[in-house]
């Protein structure tokens, strides 16, 4: 039993060895890998981008471009533009106002709503209907 188990070591340890001073490690070739797809000889990142689709729901007034659109995790997005006469429209998410453009930090695909304000003159709250 003791000879199984030495040569099981052997084995492990010849594995490790071997893995760990392959050619493509940069830490033990000058910092330079020797070939291969390893990101780390490039010095670039392997993670793909995370990309999300929008999908929009507009069942009153107008809306530009299409029903969906694809966001990229951490990159800049701007928002379909909603019109509707006598209305001011935003996009909300979970009932959560989206601004029209930013950074996109939601990691999910999503279905934004519009919603709807009425502008009118004689409203107490703020809304002139005069932009």
């Amino acid at each position: 039993m003791k000879k199984i188990l030495t040569i099981f070591m052997t084995l492990v340890l010849s594995v490790c060895c071997f893995t760990a001073c392959g050619g493509d490690n940069p830490l033990l070739n000058g910092g330079k890998g020797t070939g291969g797809s390893s990101s780390a000889s490039t010095g670039s990142s392997s993670v793909p981008a995370q990309t999300f689709t929008i999908t929009y729901v507009c069942t009153e007034g107008e809306m530009t471009g299409e029903l969906t659109q694809e966001v990229t995790l951490g990159e800049s997005y701007s928002l379909n533009a909603l019109t509707r006469d006598g209305y001011t429209g935003y996009w909300a998410y979970n009932g959560q106002k989206i601004e029209s453009t930013g950074v996109w930090t939601i990691e999910e695909d999503v279905t934004l709503t519009a919603e709807w304000k009425r502008v009118s003159d004689d409203d107490n709250d703020g809304w002139t209907g005069i932009y």
